[in-house]
């Protein structure tokens, strides 16, 4: 691999700013292509590129690295054009200092033009062709000319003022597809390359059903998820050969609340030590909803999980919608904030969305001037951050409750176990306790009690003699969870399979079906996990009756508050979110009496607090600090 030099400046909290602004000729037609025909703001998609477009980005949002659109996956004879828009639009963002990252799009194209000659499809284990949305199909990732497709894209938005390169979907082939506890379909691709190129280094066939219990299963999806990294690595040096500090990103895709390691193939550790910036698409952006039943979307989770894989080996943002790309009007400009204010607390950068909205009638922009208040609100946060961007350097994580990462019984046992562990992450965020994920042969220094999960885990940490060690599912209402009949090989299995692929491919590929199933609201089948569930109150009590009761700092509130805690030098630093949808009186509770000053975005009066127990009206996103 060739050598990666440091990023001058590196990518840092408040410093990097970015936005994901999908537009030009090329988003236009996609969205067409995606939503089968769905209108479009064609004027706000095409100002994105211009001057006046990138005023408003660089200036009313103060957002720096400006991901734009260089590649949707269009045949050239058509997609030119969007190469030239794109040329265009890194002219303006570089005259207002901003750099750019270049979107190519990595594991599939639409099926039209010269590309319907082309053998570098990937195939299902029936032999045919993989769905991704309408009009288009998954590829092959151990093709050579698929391959090389990617490394002249790469090279031309290069040569159009690309300052970094980002790759979206990192996915190799069919994804299996969760439905009942199963998984429906294969893993990769099938056709008769990649299954020979398997034969020869395992002397094994790929498997066509995936039961990720089953040895011969994980020994695959590691395979798989390896070819991944592989490509992934050999896409960046092919780059850094052309532009030595090209930075690399890409979309590493709801890679803690989705299997995504068994469904896409993305090894998340791996690919950090390749990527400069790992950015987490995800269906996470803070909401709290006590009806139907309480449930808290949050970025805590996948931050603190994802950063015990990436740790320092690359700056880690995310990307969070509600439901999802097509079907999310622009966001009030108090979540903007509360996500924003969220990631930095747990010391990740947000990138903002920017495009694929739906206003209700056609698709359209956040840059649209309708959402003045929307740019402002992001403006006003960027802004801060970059003021006090020193405050997030140099600090270690004071949080005394540790999580032990499953590791792989999470993937290997997604139906039986993820309830289990992110349930008790839930559990704690709700409680206003703050806590951290660790792995193996981690420093356990500072933890006061460490929750395991995987049986070979029990009693992890237990030689240490200030920690308490708590194996969770020993506790009533803990266990893991059994293994549903549709994910055992047999009759039901298959019936579900049949059923459920059916389905996927009637949305993918009729009008009709997409339609009627939108209108039903099943794609939040997908996009809105259960994992976000809190578990019933009896069984967080449980949870929070076995731990120790010395746990400080810890926040009380009417509704959800996030509490992260970070040492820096002398200082303890208490980072406060709150997750409601107005500002709210809070408690914070420190293990003595202590003096603290806050900081917040929301304000510019610095409060002077003391005692154990302090109060204060929290709006949005605080900072106490206590020496």
């Amino acid at each position: 691999m060739l050598w990666r030099p440091l990023m001058n400046p590196p990518f840092k909290l408040g410093k990097y700013r970015p936005i994901y602004l999908w537009g030009g000729p090329g988003t236009i037609r996609m969205n067409k292509v995606k939503f089968m025909d769905y209108p479009v703001d064609e004027e706000a998609h095409n100002e994105v590129h211009t001057p006046a477009g990138a005023r408003l980005v660089v200036d009313d949002l103060y957002c720096n690295w400006i991901h734009l659109m260089y590649d949707w996956g269009f045949p050239p004879e058509v997609e030119a054009e969007d190469w030239e828009h794109f040329r265009k639009g890194a002219e303006a963002y570089h005259e207002l200092g901003s750099p750019v990252f270049a979107y190519i799009q990595t594991s599939n194209c639409v099926y039209s033009g010269s590309f319907i000659e082309k053998d570098w499809y990937a195939r299902n284990p029936k032999g045919k062709k993989v769905y991704y949305y309408s009009g288009r199909y998954m590829t092959d990732w151990t093709h050579p000319d698929w391959i090389q497709h990617l490394k002249d894209l790469a090279k031309g938005a290069l040569e159009r003022g690309a300052d970094g390169i980002f790759f979206d979907n990192m996915w190799y082939g069919e994804e299996p597809n969760g439905l009942m506890g199963a998984w429906l379909g294969g893993a990769g691709c099938y056709c008769d390359r990649c299954r020979q190129l398997y034969r020869e280094e395992t002397r094994r066939e790929i498997p066509e059903k995936i039961f990720p219990a089953k040895q011969e299963v994980a020994d695959y999806i590691r395979w798989r998820a390896n070819r991944v990294t592989d490509t992934i690595r050999e896409l960046a040096d092919f780059v850094h050969a052309i532009k030595p500090d090209a930075p690399i990103s890409a979309n590493d895709y709801d890679v803690t609340m989705r299997n995504s390691y068994l469904i896409y193939g993305l090894d998340v550790e791996g690919l950090s030590k390749i990527q400069d910036v790992i950015m987490v698409e995800n269906f996470a952006l803070p909401r709290w909803n006590e009806m139907p039943e309480p449930r808290l979307a949050n970025n805590a989770l996948t931050i603190r999980n994802t950063r015990a894989f990436v740790r320092d080996q690359a700056h880690l943002s995310v990307l969070s919608y509600d439901v999802g790309i097509g079907f999310d009007p622009v966001y009030p400009p108090r979540r903007h904030q509360q996500g924003i204010g969220e990631a930095a607390a747990c010391d990740a950068s947000m990138t903002i969305k920017g495009t694929e909205y739906n206003n209700g009638t056609r698709m359209t922009m956040l840059t649209d001037r309708a959402y003045h208040a929307q740019h402002a609100a992001i403006g006003a946060y960027n802004r801060w951050l970059e003021t006090h961007f020193d405050l997030y350097e140099g600090r270690i994580n004071a949080a005394q409750i540790g999580l032990l990462h499953p590791e792989e019984d999470l993937w290997r046992h997604w139906s039986e176990l993820t309830a289990v562990y992110y349930g008790a992450g839930q559990t704690l965020t709700h409680a206003g306790l703050p806590w951290r994920v660790v792995r193996r042969g981690d420093s356990l220094e500072g933890l006061a009690t460490l929750l395991t999960f995987s049986p070979e885990d029990h009693g992890y940490g237990s030689d240490t003699p200030t920690l308490k060690s708590l194996h969770v599912p020993d506790l009533p209402g803990w266990a893991w969870k059994e293994l549903s009949s549709a994910a055992k090989p047999g009759i039901w299995h298959n019936l579900v399979e049949k059923v459920g692929l059916s389905l996927l491919n009637a949305y993918h590929g009729s009008k009709f079906a997409r339609h009627l199933m939108d209108k039903m609201n099943m794609v939040k089948l997908i996009t809105q996990t259960t994992l976000f569930n809190l578990p019933e109150a009896k069984v967080q009590a449980t949870l929070l009756a076995a731990l120790p009761a010395n746990i400080y700092p810890r926040v009380t509130a009417d509704e959800p508050v996030l509490i992260e805690v970070w040492e820096k030098g002398h200082t303890l630093q208490v980072h406060l979110v709150n997750y409601a949808d107005k500002p709210q009186k809070i408690t914070v509770q420190f293990a003595a009496p202590v003096k603290v000053e806050s900081l917040s975005p929301d304000s510019e009066e610095r409060l002077t607090l003391e005692g154990q127990t302090v109060s204060l009206e929290l709006d949005i996103y605080t900072i106490l600090f206590a020496k």
